[in-house]
């Protein structure tokens, strides 16, 4: 398989930003299920979570987007929340619609999901 380096390279320099230009959250010790997907829901910042979690949205609806560790999960016509690991960590950025479409443009990925 070859690459497309003329799309491939503005997808990393975007993927770049979204993983490392944000505010940071950890995540708490104690966390309920509902904690956590309030936490994980506000668009902007990256927010640390366990494996078991990046497994769960990984294996509960096939990704919208996937490549390597990193990939982009939506239920219905929601913003993209993209999920990647780094190194033994594991990290989630809820998006905007406007990086949602932004990723959409730069992988290819059809965003018939979303209503305009």
């Amino acid at each position: 398989m070859t690459l497309d380096h003329k799309r491939d390279q503005p997808l990393q320099t975007l993927l770049r930003d979204f993983t490392s230009n944000a505010e940071t959250v950890s995540q708490p010790k104690t966390e309920s299920w509902n904690q956590m997907i309030e936490r994980i829901l506000v668009p902007g910042r990256i927010n640390e979570i366990s494996e078991s979690i990046y497994e769960y949205f990984l294996e509960v609806l096939p990704p919208k987007w996937h490549q390597r560790s990193c990939f982009g999960f939506a239920d219905g016509d929601e913003p993209l929340r993209l999920f990647w690991k780094q190194g033994n960590r594991f990290h989630c950025r809820q998006l905007t619609s406007g990086e949602s479409q932004q990723l959409c443009d730069f992988s290819g990925l059809a965003r018939d999901y979303q209503s305009s």
